[in-house]
């Protein structure tokens, strides 16, 4: 595909000239290639995701465990209010 630009000029005669167009074949730039560094950093936010999300599971397993513990609906609404009141707003498990 080629493109054309026609680019006005001035003389100096008050008058706007505008020249023969310039032809310009398109030419494709050759796509950056991505840094090793770059590679490298995704692998590592990516592996710290990863371990954060098991961290978090094991935290809601070790919560589902204290709930499940309680012998009646009255302990269990006593726990769900301890833990409530320790983490507060920070903690939603349905998050």
């Amino acid at each position: 595909m080629t493109v054309r630009a026609v680019l006005p000029f001035y003389e100096g005669d008050s008058i706007v000239h505008y020249g023969a167009g310039v032809a310009r074949s398109e030419v494709s730039t050759p796509a950056a290639k991505p840094s090793l560094w770059a590679g490298v950093g995704r692998i590592v936010a990516g592996f710290f995701r990863w371990l954060e999300r098991g961290v978090e599971r094991a935290r809601y397993r070790e919560l589902e465990r204290y709930l499940a513990e309680s012998g009646d609906v009255f302990e269990l609404e006593r726990r769900i209010r301890k833990v409530e009141l320790r983490y507060g707003e920070r903690f939603d498990p349905f998050g």
